[in-house]
């Protein structure tokens, strides 16, 4: 897969590289969610105490180098997951986790758009992006420092442990594990019904295949949020449609099985939730395959928007998108009749039925 970004959310979503956060044990019979929540709670905590005396600049550096960015996007997720639970009070904390998350993920994006500037040597885009890169840290920083964790964040996160403790009523043992399977298989199937009635045939780029990429990586995401609580297994009842996608994603793809959305660490608890292992790994691919080309999309179209605010000429315009085209070797390509393709395919296979019956029958 290209990545231009130096903020690597997928590929270490779960694996902290804070050892003292990451040593809390899960317990099998309190609440996983809770427990994972807090757990990321005092990660953050530990990150902005070990580098209060580092500058505004260096922590930004560091944020990357340490993905804190995870830990904000499954607190989002864990929010998000239990909301109906948590009531109010957690759709908020969701709300506060995801904007916070959202603004590593502009510095990000800058960083990339600097990036590639760079390499297509076109000084004003370079400055251009620059400006926006430091824009984004200013607006990073002043959010982090007005929730309270930029510098010493012990009494901000204490007051939030505290308060997803109290304010939240988390399921626990096997109250909570029948949730969170009945929750992810009626996604699934909700989804396949979407895809069935091509429900992502759209002109827009946004609403149709980056639509569909989203939801499909949402059913990804859900899952390794509860990393310590899951555990991937083979599945006994491939149908051949299934088998015969998988093989063919295979033979383009001997690494699939290596795929980042199926890096579980070995579960923490008693009876965890199993995944189907090749139904999982059929659809990272598709989140791949159409993540590249997102990747793409977007360093053209912020590209054109920087240009057009730019004034440049009709004729500079053309010359950047031919070298930027040929720097990211991009392929024209129909992306509606790609979404109505993979949505035919998802829906004529079941597959996202059948990982939602699996995920009935491996539990």
């Amino acid at each position: 897969m290209n990545s231009f970004g130096i903020f690597l959310l997928a590929s270490t979503l779960f694996v902290s590289n804070m050892a003292t956060a990451q040593n809390i044990p899960l317990h099998s019979d309190e609440s996983w969610c809770k427990q994972i929540v807090l757990r990321e709670v005092t990660r953050i905590e530990e990150f902005f105490k070990a580098n209060q005396n580092s500058s505004d600049s260096e922590k930004i550096v560091l944020i990357a180098k340490q993905d804190l960015r995870a830990s904000f996007f499954r607190m989002e997720v864990i929010a998000r997951i239990m909301s109906d639970e948590g009531g109010k009070y957690l759709q908020d904390q969701g709300a506060r986790f995801k904007a916070m998350e959202d603004l590593i993920g502009k510095v990000d994006l800058s960083y990339s758009l600097v990036k590639i500037s760079k390499k297509l040597e076109e000084p004003r885009l370079v400055d251009y992006f620059q400006a926006q890169q430091e824009q984004n840290s200013k607006n990073l920083v002043n959010k982090f420092k007005a929730e309270g964790f930029w510098n010493d964040s012990t009494v901000t996160a204490t007051s939030l442990r505290k308060d997803l403790s109290k304010k939240v009523a988390w399921k626990e043992g096997k109250s909570e594990r029948k949730y969170l399977i009945k929750h992810a298989s009626d996604y699934l199937q909700y989804l396949h019904k979407m895809v069935k009635e091509n429900s992502f045939n759209n002109s827009d780029i946004e609403k149709g295949l980056h639509e569909l990429r989203r939801r499909l990586r949402w059913v990804m995401i859900e899952a390794i949020s509860l990393n310590g609580a899951i555990q991937f297994s083979a599945e006994t009842n491939v149908s051949p449609s299934i088998e015969d996608w998988f093989q063919s994603m295979n033979t383009k793809n001997p690494d699939i099985m290596k795929s980042k959305y199926l890096v579980a660490v070995t579960p923490e608890v008693r009876n965890p939730i199993i995944i189907p292992q090749l139904k999982t790994a059929i659809i990272s691919e598709l989140i791949g395959n159409i993540g590249d080309l997102k990747d793409i999309s977007e360093m053209q179209i912020y590209t054109a928007e920087a240009l057009a605010e730019l004034n440049a000429s009709a004729a500079d315009k053309k010359a950047i998108a031919t070298k930027l085209n040929i720097l990211l070797k991009s392929i024209k390509i129909n992306h509606q009749e790609l979404a109505q393709k993979i949505q035919s395919q998802l829906a004529d296979t079941k597959i996202l039925k059948e990982f939602a019956q699996d995920l009935e029958d491996l539990n």
